[in-house]
């Protein structure tokens, strides 16, 4: 039975042939690539295949640890618009990359352009407001009314939001003059307070101006393509394409590829067909015939399954129990010194392979592909609103600094460029306007039946 290390010797020999490599069925160009010991960049198809392909690699370097990899999204708006900068930010000449082919030829920073286009901002520092607000647009922070989304920032007089682009949460920073005196980070849906922050790095929301190439952003590195490119001029000379498709279709690209070149060598990467073992749901008649023919094929291959949860982990446990065959579930930086035929291990793996002496299984080859379900995003104010919906008008309500007032109704104020909503209270010597971003400051008047409360003045304190 072939070892882990017998295995990485056979692929990295595969690697040293500088040669285009197909047959790279199921995961296994992941595995080739996470056996990869020079940085470099692959490029994919596009988007949702550069993710998954780096995910398996992430998962393969749990064996054979190797250095730091990232993945590079296209550009979709302020938010991925600051995942790149920050990917290229800290990319190292010692780091991989994966990415999708639109990568090659779009608008991306360079580390020099990256310093001159960031800011850091710093409690204590003093800042002009209007001067913060110029630097935040060049940076490609649009204004908003509320802060809602990355790349967004709003300014309430001596206040000002900012959602960074590469941030999970928004800040806010509140002004004592020209200093900042307060910077804390706060929560969209309720606006309220999290945790106060001593410092603020922001890096562009926005694509660069000056078009700069992939090849030219991460020069040095080693290039494989998993697709025919169609643009081959932005890929280098030598890259190297990996093929997960069969000799006459790999051939076929090796010709595309070579077009009035020299002729280009391809090698089999010796991954063999789970087709026929009797495994695939297409031919078995029931889940228990699962644990006996993985038995069979356990005593001349080792055997890895990949659970997607702990929850159906216990659940395979349970199927094989059920034929008198116990798997053991280990960890993934384990699996490498554990000395048992089959093993059970919970990650995150798009397909399986099948290398002679070893096999790997993921779900999608035990119970086949399983229908993606388009999630339902959830907006980041609902509870904003829901908090708003609470109140109607007439309600009374109790404001942290002015005690209890009637709750109005909302207006909208402001010039076109910059128009607030307001809510409006009634206290009984004035009227009282909020921004609606700050609900927190107010909650609804709660008594007993019947009970109504008087009013306060502005800035009363009899409430409490």
């Amino acid at each position: 039975m072939n070892s882990f290390s017998h295995i990485k010797q056979i692929l990295q020999h595969l690697l040293s042939q500088h040669s285009n490599i197909y047959n790279l069925t199921g995961s296994s160009a992941a595995l080739l690539l996470a056996l990869e010991d020079s940085p470099f960049a692959a490029v994919e198809k596009d988007e949702a295949r550069a993710e998954t392909l780096k995910r398996d690699i992430d998962f393969y370097r749990e064996f054979f640890p190797g250095g730091k990899i990232f993945f590079l999204p296209d550009r979709n708006g302020p938010a991925s618009s600051g995942r790149r900068a920050e990917v290229l930010y800290h990319l190292t000449s010692a780091d991989s990359v994966v990415t999708s082919e639109k990568n090659l030829i779009a608008a991306l920073w360079d580390k020099k352009h990256l310093a001159a286009n960031s800011l850091t901002i710093k409690k204590g520092d003093s800042a002009d407001r209007s001067t913060l607000e110029g630097l935040l647009q060049l940076l490609g922070y649009r204004q908003a009314d509320i802060v809602v989304e990355k790349g967004e920032y709003s300014r309430r007089g001596w206040i000002i939001d900012i959602y960074p682009s590469t941030a999970e949460d928004p800040y806010r920073l509140e002004f004592f003059g020209d200093e900042i005196e307060q910077l804390r980070t706060f929560d969209v849906e309720t606006q309220r307070s999290k945790k106060d922050a001593e410092g603020l790095f922001l890096l562009p929301a926005a694509e660069p101006e000056d078009a700069l190439p992939l090849t030219s952003v991460i020069e040095g590195k080693k290039f494989f393509c998993l697709c025919p490119a169609e643009d081959k001029d932005g890929l280098p000379e030598n890259t190297l394409f990996l093929s997960r498709y069969s000799f006459e279709i790999a051939q076929g690209s090796a010709e595309e590829a070579g077009a009035g070149k020299a002729p280009v060598s391809w090698l089999d990467a010796g991954m063999l067909s789970l087709k026929g073992l009797g495994i695939l749901p297409e031919e078995r008649k029931t889940l228990d015939d699962i644990p006996e023919k993985i038995g069979e094929l356990a005593e001349k291959n080792r055997v890895i399954i990949v659970a997607s949860s702990t929850g159906q982990a216990e659940r395979l446990k349970d199927l094989f129990r059920g034929k008198d065959i116990i798997v053991p579930s280990v960890e993934r930086g384990e699996i490498k010194d554990f000395q048992g035929h089959i093993v059970l291990t919970v990650g995150s793996l798009s397909a399986g392979i099948f290398l002679e002496g070893l096999m790997v299984l993921t779900e999608k080859e035990l119970f086949g592909e399983r229908p993606s379900v388009r999630s339902i995003m959830k907006s980041k104010v609902s509870k904003l609103l829901a908090s708003l919906d609470e109140i109607a008008p007439g309600d009374f309500v109790v404001h942290r600094d002015h005690g209890i007032g009637r709750f109005i109704g909302t207006v909208r104020q402001g010039t076109a460029e910059a128009e607030l909503e307001l809510m409006q209270l009634e206290y009984e010597d004035g009227r009282l306007y909020i921004p609606v971003q700050n609900i927190q400051l107010i909650s609804k008047y709660r008594a007993e039946e019947g009970a109504v409360p008087r009013p306060d003045k502005l800035g009363g304190k009899t409430w409490q």
